[in-house]
């Protein structure tokens, strides 16, 4: 669930590497279904992803939960895409 991606990647858990993975996949298809409308295919998922992933671990502390964390996430990643 968000929650459970979430505290695995704030809490240090065992877990943490496999729910960044699945969170960077969760940001390539988000990003590259919000932005290749407006920039066709020549925008670079990945590297936006890459980004903002490390943009969302350096600030995951910053995280409210007035939304899901995925949102949240998304958000940081459109926003540098």
């Amino acid at each position: 669930t968000d929650t459970e991606l979430f505290e695995a990647i704030r809490m240090q858990t065992p877990l943490r590497d496999a729910a960044i993975s699945q969170l960077r996949e969760i940001l390539v298809r988000g990003v590259t279904k919000a932005l290749s409308g407006k920039y066709g295919r020549s925008i670079a998922v990945e590297d936006i992803a890459q980004d903002a992933l490390l943009t969302i671990l350096r600030s995951i502390e910053q995280f409210q939960g007035a939304s899901k964390f995925v949102t949240w996430s998304m958000t940081i990643a459109i926003r540098i895409g």
